[in-house]
């Protein structure tokens, strides 16, 4: 059995070395690693949301897409109420992008909106097509009425391109005679 002196003061120098790799595991990861809840913080997809819609310079902008894409998909409901209340189209364009990658079925309404909108510029509308044709479970052969009248509102020859490439892809087979 070891004297008491000694197990004090091994007791302290665990706890003095325990604290100072925290610290350091802090410093080098950064504190928000360091927790056990590391999922999505409404405030910081409120930032990112601010930072898409309101920087100036184009790096930020980017970068805080990149971010959100990063996100899971409980942040869609915000990036769909932050699109209905952009004014500029870099915005518009931004966060349409962001949700054309979701890959989220409550998306679908929205890509179909922006479609339909003619405040959206053709570079957002090319976006809110690609966002549905990746949304195959639920932009299927039902939707083929609904994309061929869009396809009609159309202006950009690009949006009309892309558009009949998905429905080309959504329409049946011709039947063959054998």
């Amino acid at each position: 059995m070891q004297p008491p002196a000694i197990t004090t003061a091994s007791r302290i120098m665990m706890k003095t070395c325990t604290a100072i790799v925290t610290a350091f595991g802090i410093l080098l990861a950064g504190e928000r690693t360091a927790g056990p809840d590391n999922g999505d913080k409404p405030e910081t997809v409120k930032s990112l949301l601010t930072a898409v819609v309101e920087a100036k310079d184009e790096r930020l902008r980017k970068k805080a897409v990149e971010k959100l894409l990063k996100r899971e998909n409980t942040s869609t409901p915000q990036i769909i109420a932050a699109l209905k209340n952009a004014k500029t189209d870099h915005a518009k364009e931004s966060l349409v992008y962001v949700l054309s990658r979701k890959n989220d079925e409550r998306t679908k309404n929205v890509l179909l909106e922006v479609l339909r909108d003619a405040t959206f510029s053709p570079k957002a509308k090319e976006w809110a097509v690609f966002g549905l044709a990746e949304l195959s479970r639920v932009v299927n052969r039902s939707s083929v009425e609904v994309l061929k009248r869009l396809h009609e509102l159309q202006k950009s020859e690009r949006v009309k391109t892309k558009l009949k490439a998905l429905l080309a892809g959504l329409e049946p087979f011709p039947i063959k005679d054998n």
